[in-house]
């Protein structure tokens, strides 16, 4: 099985060999070469599993509090990261931070005091 992200890499080649059944025997070859297209098959990984930040009580709106960075494996959109906030448990922790979608870092969006 090849994955274009494995050891294989991303092109295969094979040659082709056509026999004649004359005597005496002859042959042409011919080759071509596959290109392993990428698939969506690996998720983006965090550097960390999880970050902790200090922040003081009267931080500013649009501080930066920390910056988080993930990683994908997969080739062009597959493997473009875009980062978004969620809380489940606990909806009112998104309205004291956002994060920039496209280079990961949390900002204070609301004081905190």
């Amino acid at each position: 099985v090849f994955d274009r992200e494995g050891d294989d890499g991303k092109f295969v080649s094979v040659t082709v060999k056509a026999t004649d059944q004359g005597e005496p025997s002859l042959e042409g070859v011919c080759s071509f070469t596959v290109e392993i297209t990428d698939v969506n098959d690996n998720p983006p990984l965090f550097d960390r599993q999880r970050y902790v930040e200090n922040v003081k009580q009267d931080a500013s709106i649009g501080t930066n509090i920390l910056r988080v960075s993930a990683s994908d494996e997969d080739a062009d959109n597959n493997g473009a990261i875009v980062y978004s906030l969620s809380s489940p448990n606990n909806e009112q922790n998104l309205e004291y931070f956002e994060i920039q979608p496209e280079s990961g870092w949390i900002v204070l969006k609301k004081p905190l005091d």
